[in-house]
């Protein structure tokens, strides 16, 4: 899968989002959709059971709550996080992530 071109961004409702969730789907990779700030949502979703986290939330406040409530729930998955800006990429790594990407940096 290209990754570059999921730098751009997509609200959830548009069919370009629903089109890479399908296509994510495919490839048997599990997209759950929901309020991740929310204790129940990756709870419900199986997060103790998953080898793997991708967090690509448009919010680099939001992000570092959710990897933390991940990495919580699941001490063994490797997490992905996205950041927006460079200077929140080492509070995103220190609250738990594995890696964080930058989609900006990533497209050029």
């Amino acid at each position: 899968m290209d990754t570059a071109r999921w730098a751009k961004r997509w609200p959830t409702n548009s069919p370009a989002w629903r089109f890479h969730c399908r296509e994510l789907l495919n490839d048997d990779v599990l997209v759950n959709h929901g309020d991740a700030k929310r204790h129940d949502v990756p709870v419900k979703a199986g997060i103790e059971q998953v080898c793997g986290i991708c967090i690509v939330i448009d919010s680099d406040s939001d992000n570092p709550y959710i990897t933390v409530t991940a990495r919580s729930l699941s001490a063994k998955a490797k997490i992905i996080t996205r950041a927006g800006q460079q200077r929140y990429a080492d509070a995103i790594r220190n609250s738990g992530a594995d890696e964080v990407f930058i989609p900006e940096y990533e497209a050029a």
